[in-house]
């Protein structure tokens, strides 16, 4: 049995990393008719955690290398388009947030210098909210776009490697 951290192993190494980042920005366009104008700020927030290992089994080598990853992002913009010489003036707020997850396992085995195999498979997942309102100022009316969103997916790999001297080897993979 082959555990991480087990007899027979090195302890493995644990990574973790998270990153961080902000941006504000505003501009403003003049045309000779009107204005238009947008304030915008976002953010995202990433991290993940890996670890790594391998063993010695026999003539052979195991390695592991498994792992989370997460992605928080948020951002939001407001605009005005002030074009009152057409009557027409507008004001757009928007909104949206995205989650993203991801959990993988990869696991190979190498038998000394004759053949390498490897398995491996990932899930990611994805949420995402937006929510747009635009407001006439002139006529008074308001529409508003709002949803939601989920995704997922289920990534397997599979690869087996033949040595057949050492400038030459057979490579086959197959995967999603």
């Amino acid at each position: 049995r082959f555990l991480l951290g087990g007899p027979g192993a090195n302890s493995g190494v644990l990574t973790p990393a998270v990153y961080y980042t902000s941006e504000s920005a505003d501009s403003t366009t003049t045309f000779s008719s009107g204005s238009s104008s947008a304030d915008s700020e976002s953010s995202l927030l990433q991290f993940s955690l890996k670890r790594a290992g391998q063993a010695s089994r026999c003539s052979g080598e195991v390695q592991v290398v498994m792992g989370i990853e997460g992605n928080l992002e948020s951002a939001s913009t407001d605009s005005l388009n002030d074009f009152s010489s057409f009557g027409f003036v507008e004001l757009q707020e928007s909104k949206y947030d995205r989650q993203l997850w991801g959990a993988y396992l990869r696991m190979e085995v190498g038998h000394a210098d004759t053949f390498s195999l490897a398995g491996a498979v990932r899930y990611d997942y994805a949420h995402i909210d937006f929510e747009r309102e635009t407001t006439d100022l002139v006529g008074g009316t308001s529409t508003t776009v709002e949803g939601d969103e989920d995704f997922s997916a289920v990534s397997p790999l599979g690869s087996l490697s033949f040595f057949v001297s050492d400038n030459t080897s057979v490579y086959a993979s197959a995967g999603r």
